[in-house]
């Protein structure tokens, strides 16, 4: 769930909790049961921290037996558990069903079983001591990851386990998404479960400019500039599940990690990323979702109103004024260029395309003639027409540009000329009219 280690295989950042953890496995093997509690947010690395707990308690002899819940599965009743056991009982649920702890916890163990069957004391209490009976064996960990979407039954039975560790050779994993926003009484019961005696309660915080520095040269296989480096800590945040969706990335994508790639870079969004918000978008109420697309149009219909606005004004009157100013033509053309730039990066800031800024920029300055309020006269010249056109038509001609296309500079001067020459011909034949 993210690159939280290095290519050795160690975790990073996570000193204080893999040495709770190991803490914990040593209890467990001397015969003192406790509960590890893992809480964070998403992509945070709680799965493969679990994942190294139950390597090391592997190692140390024990037995691991592991369950990681579903989001859909939360109305299995006793799936977490069934998954938890079912290396010890078969996969038909019957191995072990043997004594009077393994008949009381057959309820909870045998596929067959129907979903809504009670959740009595008497399942709890065979499961407690089925649990037991394993432990004496040789000592055990359970491990449950997304304990948050576990069915109520399941955590019925965590709960009343985590209760009853004293005297076992038993530890406890347990990785639960933080903040929760499910239902009210399952807030409740992982809520005890952090408050219970005999509990450690374990927050992963988010990677150090230190440690994503180094995975960011691991994967990139050189050695980035520190800007580039920072620049993938901001964009992810520290977070372990960000950053592994941005490196691949940027692998893909051939980046070397120099200075000229951090705007790039911050303009990515990880696949891995994208394809869960989508996932999740699709999965919201109808409600919801019509929000969601509410506030994704929201920043578009905002530039677009400003632009054919306030934006139309700015755009006209510094025209004009560079037009009025500069007898050479190379000022108005780099107005446009620096109106069509300002626009792109607008549209950015905001998250819109780009190609919308350049586009809105176009329709700006290829407009023949504004509203009368904003002229500053009566009535514009025929040169001023003239000029705006042939302006009008650079514009298109610089937006084609950018798509590999050559602008014929000699050409533009041609047209340029006549127009003038048009003009000032039209003013002449006018004057003759009037003195005649």
């Amino acid at each position: 769930m993210g690159p939280r280690a290095s290519p050795a295989g160690r975790l990073l950042d996570r000193e204080a909790e893999l040495a709770a953890a190991a803490g914990a496995i040593d209890l467990a093997c001397s015969g003192s049961g406790s509960t590890l509690l893992v809480q964070g947010a998403a992509g945070i690395g709680k799965t493969s921290l679990l994942a190294h707990v139950c390597a090391h308690a592997a190692a140390a002899g024990m037995t691991v037996l592991t369950a990681r819940a579903a989001e859909f599965e939360g109305g299995y009743a006793w799936g977490v558990v069934q998954q938890l056991f079912e290396s010890e009982t078969g996969s038909d649920g019957r191995q072990l069903l043997a004594g009077d702890a393994a008949a009381l916890a057959a309820p909870a163990l045998v596929h067959s079983t129907p979903p809504d069957e009670d959740d009595s004391f008497s399942v709890l209490h065979g499961l407690y001591w089925l649990t037991a009976d394993i432990a004496r064996r040789a000592p055990l960990l359970l491990a449950v990851d997304d304990l948050h979407w576990a069915d109520q039954p399941s955590l019925r039975f965590v709960a009343y386990l985590a209760r009853r560790m004293e005297g076992l050779p038993l530890l406890l994993v347990l990785a639960v998404r933080e903040p929760r926003s499910g239902a009210a009484p399952e807030q409740a019961l992982t809520a005890d479960l952090a408050a219970e005696a005999g509990v450690t309660a374990l927050r992963p915080a988010a990677l150090s400019a230190a440690a994503c520095a180094e995975l960011v040269r691991g994967a990139l296989r050189s050695d980035p500039s520190p800007a580039f480096q920072e620049a993938c800590r901001e964009t992810t945040r520290g977070n372990p599940l960000l950053l592994n969706g941005l490196l691949a990335s940027l692998v893909a994508e051939g980046f070397q990690g120099t200075d000229a790639d951090v705007p790039h870079l911050r303009r990515l969004t990880p696949d891995s990323v994208s394809r869960s918000v989508l996932l999740r978008l699709g999965r919201m109420p109808a409600a919801a979702l019509a929000a969601a697309r509410a506030v994704a149009v929201l920043g578009t219909a905002a530039f677009m109103a400003a632009s054919l606005t306030i934006g139309r004004r700015i755009v006209f009157n510094l025209i004009r004024w560079t037009n009025d100013n500069f007898k050479s033509e190379f000022p108005v053309i780099t107005i446009i260029l620096v109106i069509m730039i300002a626009m792109a990066l607008i549209t950015q800031l905001i998250g819109v395309n780009t190609v919308l800024g350049a586009f809105v920029a176009g329709l700006l300055l290829a407009e023949d003639r504004p509203r009368h309020g904003d002229l500053p006269g009566d009535q514009r010249s025929a040169d001023d027409i003239g000029v705006r056109r042939v302006l009008a038509a650079d514009a298109e001609r610089r937006i084609d540009a950018r798509r590999g296309v050559i602008v014929d500079l000699h050409a533009r001067r041609q047209r340029l000329e006549r127009v003038r020459w048009s003009s000032a011909r039209r003013r002449h034949d006018r004057a003759d009219h009037d003195h005649a």
